[in-house]
């Protein structure tokens, strides 16, 4: 380590290989990392930036939130340790106190609830999936570099609404860089073919049809709550959503009538 040390602030550090296989911005890196990091001043101008005070300040915030995360790890895998060992009993006291707060609807609420979860755990995250599979084959016949990587980073990104176009997107740009513009081309045909399939029919089936919502709906439930809760509010969003509908339709339908449909 510290021969390491000496040879940094001597030499600086070389460009590492791996910057050249980087599927994109490989240039841009190393040039970056020769401009800052390979050449004798770059040893003690990052030392200099790196004082005391700045070490130490890192180190604390770092061992604070690896702290934190180990803490709340814990007391979930307890909570749930309870939750499943009582499953039973916390589930007939939920709905003793849905029926008492919400009436005899309480309980169609709790299950209209956990079916919204159940489907857009279905139409997000494995619709999403599969759209970055399709897609990944997609990438590895037009000769994108790295298809699986970015087959990977689009099916992570089709489990948000309209996040998947930025991955097929870039896709297409590494391509036309390269001077491949009708394999780019093909590329951005098959990606919006592939997600107007999945966001225009896959999806509202399957979280439309569970929940009873119409995909619009949905869309704002999901947006909503990513807005408000963060990566949970993928799925608290669209059961908020549907629990709110629900009551509105119980509200506004009149006694003796049809159960009304859809809002749109």
């Amino acid at each position: 380590m510290l021969t390491w040390a000496r040879s940094f602030e001597r030499t600086g550090l070389p460009v590492p290989e791996v910057l050249a296989h980087l599927p994109f911005g490989a240039a841009q890196a190393a040039a970056w990392w020769k401009a800052n990091l390979s050449h004798s001043e770059a040893g003690p101008a990052l030392l200099h930036r790196l004082d005391n005070s700045t070490l130490i300040g890192l180190s604390r915030s770092l061992g604070t939130q690896i702290v934190r995360r180990v803490v709340q790890f814990g007391f979930t895998l307890l909570a749930l340790f309870f939750l499943f060992r009582d499953g039973r009993a916390v589930t007939a006291q939920a709905r003793i106190a849905s029926k008492r707060l919400f009436g005899p609807r309480g309980e169609r609420v709790a299950r209209q609830m956990a079916a919204s979860v159940h489907g857009t755990v279905d139409g997000l995250v494995l619709v999403g999936l599969g759209e970055g599979f399709v897609l990944g084959i997609v990438y590895f016949a037009t000769g994108v570099p790295h298809p699986v990587l970015l087959g990977a980073l689009t099916g992570i990104a089709a489990m948000i609404p309209f996040g998947a176009p930025l991955v097929f997107g870039v896709a297409a740009l590494i391509l036309a860089a390269a001077g491949a513009l009708v394999p780019a081309a093909i590329v951005v045909a098959a990606g919006l073919a592939v997600t107007f399939v999945a966001d225009h029919f896959v999806r509202p089936a399957l979280i439309g049809g569970t929940t009873r919502l119409p995909f619009l709906w949905v869309l704002l439930g999901i947006l909503g709550g990513v807005e408000s809760f963060g990566l949970l509010g993928l799925f608290l969003g669209p059961a908020v959503m549907a629990a709110l509908v629900l009551l509105w339709r119980e509200f506004v339908e009149a006694p003796g009538d049809a159960e009304t449909g859809p809002i749109t």
